[in-house]
């Protein structure tokens, strides 16, 4: 994740194994397998609204919509999604929530890295600490 001074907004990138989104949103979702989901236009607005619910970012307690503004499959299986917020202040707290498939996968934790003009910050999500409050730098 990264600040972009000039839109002001942060710029994220989510990296998700495609076998484990797939499970997911099979589970949570519907049962579809996810190549197909994706080619359907109100089939992939669930999955960004899967992401977005997974990942949010708050300041001064209001949640700060997030917009998918691409993704990715690879050919090693992984998906990626990238974010994108609406403005956001950069000198204030800003609280992140990142409990994505943490609901199905007790087990799973997440690291988000905040890139920063002179060094970054990893903060690890785990089950028993889905929210954090960051630094933007």
């Amino acid at each position: 994740m990264q600040y972009n001074q000039q839109s002001s907004c942060l710029e994220i990138s989510i990296c998700v194994s495609t076998h484990d989104l797939d499970f997911y949103f099979r589970q949570k979702v519907q049962d579809i397998r996810l190549e197909k989901a994706m080619e359907n236009d109100s089939l992939l607005k669930k999955i960004n609204q899967l992401i977005t619910n997974g990942f949010s970012i708050k300041q001064g307690g209001v949640t700060n919509q997030l917009s998918i503004e691409a993704y990715e499959n690879t050919l090693d299986g992984y998906t990626f999604f990238y974010l994108k917020s609406e403005p956001i202040r950069w000198n204030e707290p800003t609280s992140v929530t990142y409990d994505l498939f943490m609901d199905l996968f007790t087990e799973q934790q997440q690291k988000l890295t905040v890139l920063g003009s002179k060094h970054s910050d990893t903060y690890p999500f785990m089950l028993f600490q889905r929210e954090q409050t960051i630094k933007l730098n």
